[in-house]
Parts: C-alpha cells; sequence; structure tokens
C-alpha cells in the first residue's frame, strides 16, 4: 500500500502544475480520479464499505457526466461525506 499511496501523492505533484493548462472541467475529473484510487485503497486496507462504494461508484460515472452532472455529482457526494463524517 505504502507504493500506491507514493504514486497518488506523485500524481497529486505532477498534476497540480497542470490544471491551469487543462479544461475547467479536467481539474474536477483529475481530483476525482485521485480520490477514487485512495478511497479503493483504504477500502481495502480498513474493510471500508462506505469508501469502497465512493471509488466504485466513481469509476462508473466518471468519464460519462457532462459538466452540470459532475458538478452535481461533487455537491452530492460533499453531503454524503459530511454525513458519513457524522455518523464515524
Amino acid at each position: 500500500m505504502h507504493s500506491k499511496l507514493f504514486f497518488l501523492c506523485a500524481a497529486i505533484a505532477s498534476g497540480a502544475g497542470d490544471l491551469q493548462e487543462m479544461p475547467r472541467i479536467a481539474a474536477p475529473q483529475q481530483l476525482l480520479s485521485i480520490l477514487a484510487r485512495l478511497a479503493e485503497l483504504v477500502a481495502v486496507e480498513y474493510s471500508d464499505d462506505f469508501l469502497r462504494q465512493v471509488a466504485t461508484e466513481i469509476d462508473q460515472k466518471l468519464l460519462t457526466m457532462g459538466e452540470s452532472e459532475l458538478y452535481e455529482f461533487l455537491e452530492q457526494l460533499a453531503i454524503r461525506f459530511a454525513c458519513e463524517a457524522r455518523e464515524r
């Protein structure tokens, strides 16, 4: 898991500089992709069903959402995380 986390950190570091040149929608797409990988790693390591579900849902929806759908999904995802945080 350590090396996978390292490569996620490397992806964040290298991708951050590229964001200024990417289309507006690319930044949240890239962050969601990284979130899915991180959630997947944590879900496996700690048997976290919520994070496993989030990773699966992101993977299923990421490439099929238009811009307005993406921002609606992000809003709903933030609400779900807030509700889950209260439960924990």
